[in-house]
């Protein structure tokens, strides 16, 4: 990810092809962006052009993520990003 452009990628690696969704969260838990993909086995990338689910950029701040890939989280699929 790149915190000062305003998008993000998330690179992860699948073990199999499955429904995949990225939850972003505020800082206080609240979801702020559920993407959802087609993930396919291998490495997978995709691009967020950092809009929340309510139509607006997204503000400042920290914020953490959780790739869940077939109803179930991905090793590795968690983390922090900053958005500035």
């Amino acid at each position: 990810y790149n915190p000062t452009s305003g998008t993000f990628s998330f690179t992860f690696r699948l073990s199999q092809a499955s429904d995949t969704q990225i939850y972003i969260y505020d800082i206080t838990g609240n979801v702020m962006q559920i993407i959802s993909t087609s993930g396919t086995f291998g490495y997978n990338v995709v691009d967020w052009n950092g809009q929340t689910g309510f139509g607006g950029s997204i503000p400042e701040g920290a914020y953490v993520y959780q790739i869940i890939s077939g109803g179930k989280p991905i090793p590795g699929g968690r983390g922090k990003f900053p958005v500035i």
